[in-house]
């Protein structure tokens, strides 16, 4: 087999899994994304990488070069030039250094992100595919047929797993030094200890899984999407088990994870969705729809500072776009009102009630929430006890309520005006008016 057909086998098992070929209910979102911009972006882009940092992505384009996107700006700040048929990018925000694979030369390229120049080209024993670094150690790991590679600096050193022919992607856990490969031969997910280069465990997963897989640092998970079987598994990274899965329709393809709302976001290219899936529960929010771009492609990523997404989209126009995706939270969180102690007051004079002034306290995390009461505070209260609701209602329509009492005791003794004195002759012996007669 030729170079040119090896090479060209394994791009196009890439792009097609990854949902480039179009091959239940829906739960309410807690959060809502939207797209709020598109960055225009030269021909053949396939995957991208977000610097949190410094505000910029990087894309790798299948034509030999990255482009460098400011998002602050929304606009390419620089290109740069690579090795032939690049396909993968990762990055070290500790060092803001970017490394990306080409398949056709099978070269890691490292790129300092500072002055967006490469710094050195790694020659690689295989074909690459997906690169991925883990921060802590600078070393960087690239999948590649049943090997993955570990780089540290210029050297190479392979990690070859027993069993697997097709690793696609790779992800790291820093924090405890794992790394997870995928093979879409085995249908496995392979953990290596980075300490001693090691297979430790091998999870199965549904099959299909040749996209990017994504980490949790924080919560200990490993998100890997399975194209063929359409579901996204969410693996403990503590136990090497599945602890969560969502299916999907469609062809899901690439995921990021966004931690600042606890989302999975899948891109799924066959109905030209953004998949947003609970990490909570793992159950599918609304998605968003990109049709009205055209389709959405297998690459993303996430500003964890800015908790912006950013997707690959290709127009109906052929155009290739960087789509930003912004969260906006909708609240369902009620406001807090706390009501006034309960009032005991008299009638005013000459009255049967009182005029009684009162205020509720409320508070929202929006910072605007609105208060009525029945009745209202001014209002005149009668005699007795009345019952008092104050309801506070913030902008997204959540209303909380509380109540006290009101009671108006009569202390005012009543007046007593007699009638006029009369005067009453004597019409009998005793002198008294026996009154009306018969």
């Amino acid at each position: 087999m030729s170079v040119r057909t090896t090479l060209r086998s394994a791009l196009v098992s890439v792009l097609a899994v990854a949902g480039l070929v179009a091959g239940g209910s829906v739960a309410i979102a807690a959060t809502t994304p939207t797209i709020t911009a598109q960055i225009a972006l030269p021909p053949y882009p396939q995957f991208l990488a977000v610097n949190s940092v410094t505000n910029r992505a990087y894309v790798a384009h299948l034509d030999d070069k990255i482009s460098v996107v400011d998002l602050g700006t929304r606009s390419i700040v620089a290109t740069i030039p690579t090795s032939a048929g690049l396909i993968g990018i990762t990055l070290n925000q500790n060092t803001n250094q970017v490394y990306a694979t080409s398949l056709r030369s099978s070269m890691l390229t490292i790129i300092d992100g500072a002055t967006n120049s490469v710094q050195a080209v790694v020659p690689l024993p295989t074909t690459p595919l997906l690169p991925a670094v883990n921060p802590a150690t600078g070393r960087v790991y690239v999948a590649g047929g049943g090997e993955v590679d570990a780089v540290s600096g210029t050297t190479v050193q392979r990690i070859f797993v027993a069993g697997a022919a097709s690793i696609t992607g790779v992800a790291v856990d820093p924090n405890n030094n794992r790394i997870f490969a995928s093979d879409q031969t085995t249908n496995r997910v392979y953990v290596i200890d980075g300490n001693t280069n090691a297979v430790v465990a091998a999870i199965p997963v549904p099959a299909g899984t040749y996209t990017p897989l994504d980490v949790d640092v924080a919560g200990n998970r490993v998100f890997v999407v399975s194209s063929t079987d359409r579901m996204l598994s969410v693996i403990d990274a503590t136990t090497n088990t599945i602890v969560g899965q969502t299916s999907f329709i469609g062809s899901p393809s690439g995921v990021a994870y966004e931690p600042g709302s606890d989302t999975i976001y899948v891109t799924n290219p066959g109905i030209a969705w953004l998949e947003n899936v609970s990490g909570a529960t793992y159950t599918r929010r609304t998605p968003l729809s990109f049709i009205s771009i055209g389709n959405i492609s297998h690459g993303i990523a996430v500003n964890t500072h800015t908790h912006v997404i950013y997707a690959i989209a290709p127009s109906f126009s052929g155009q290739m776009y960087l789509v930003e995706v912004s969260v906006v939270a909708v609240d369902t969180t009620a406001p807090q009102i706390t009501a006034p102690a309960n009032i005991a007051t008299t009638t005013a004079p000459a009255t049967c009630g009182r005029a009684v002034t009162f205020a509720f306290t409320a508070s929202d995390d929006s910072g605007s929430v609105t208060v009525a009461s029945a009745p209202q505070s001014g209002a005149t209260f009668p005699k007795g006890t009345t019952s008092v609701t104050g309801t506070a209602t913030d902008p997204s329509g959540n209303s909380a309520t509380a109540s006290f009492t009101v009671t108006v005791a009569d202390t005012e003794p009543p007046t007593l005006t007699p009638p006029a004195d009369l005067v009453v002759l004597a019409t009998s012996a005793t002198g008294a008016d026996p009154g009306p007669l018969g």
